[in-house]
């Protein structure tokens, strides 16, 4: 069995609370006979550990609204390691770089992955698309 996914995200404010889906009362002939859970994400000390794919998938769409309540990602075991990346970028060609820097957009989005993709392609004077490749309008 595999382990559960994990990720951590970091929070502009110290003490904060995230609602995937909140408590919903369950009601059966007019009276209130229980109450279903909700999905909660407490944030202390900038800090929040989150299980499962389900919710980092939330968490990490939350942080990229422009509503969004001021979080980012900053490690997670569901994506490669930062430091394992990098050392790929150190020798990847510029091909690998794009694909590397457009899985990251679309996962964690960890800025320091984000940036030195960015810089690697500037530095090399190419685009951040492929020749012919179309931009995908989301």
């Amino acid at each position: 069995m595999a382990p559960t996914p994990t990720a951590t995200f970091a929070a502009l404010r110290a003490e904060q609370i995230v609602v995937e889906s909140p408590a919903v009362p369950e009601f059966s002939n007019g009276r209130q006979i229980g109450v279903r859970p909700g999905t909660y994400h407490a944030f202390k000390d900038h800090r929040c550990t989150v299980r499962g794919q389900k919710s980092i998938d939330f968490m990490r769409a939350r942080s990229k609204a422009n509503d969004g309540p001021e979080i980012y990602e900053l490690e997670a075991d569901d994506v490669p390691e930062v430091t394992a990346l990098l050392a790929e970028l150190a020798t990847a060609d510029t091909d690998r770089v794009r694909d590397i820097l457009e899985a990251e957009r679309k996962t964690s989005a960890r800025r320091v992955i984000l940036d030195t993709c960015e810089r690697i392609l500037q530095r090399a004077g190419v685009s951040e698309r492929k020749p012919g490749q179309k931009v995908v309008s989301a």
